[in-house]
């Protein structure tokens, strides 16, 4: 993990823009709006709260396609790869 210890203290370099969440076997990068599973399913948060309807990445909007591309390099700055579904 990374130390958070400069930013208790006031050095960091601002707030995070993602958080990663796991429970069980099955973990998720997740940013104000967008949610990505480690299958690959995508989420819009803000039209899915109940994620009824995953994102294809074959069909995925402009904004979708840019979620999904920083939460999938925020997976890899802490070590984990998701799939592209």
């Amino acid at each position: 993990g990374s130390s958070f210890a400069a930013r208790l203290q006031g050095l960091g370099t601002g707030p995070r823009r993602w958080v990663f969440c796991e429970q069980g076997n099955r973990y998720w990068l997740r940013n104000r709006d967008w949610k990505l599973y480690r299958d690959g399913s995508l989420f819009e948060m803000r039209n899915d709260p109940e994620e009824r309807n995953p994102i294809s990445a074959a069909h995925e909007s402009d904004a979708a396609r840019t979620a999904r591309q920083q939460l999938q390099a925020a997976a890899g700055s802490i070590g984990l790869s998701l799939r592209n579904e």
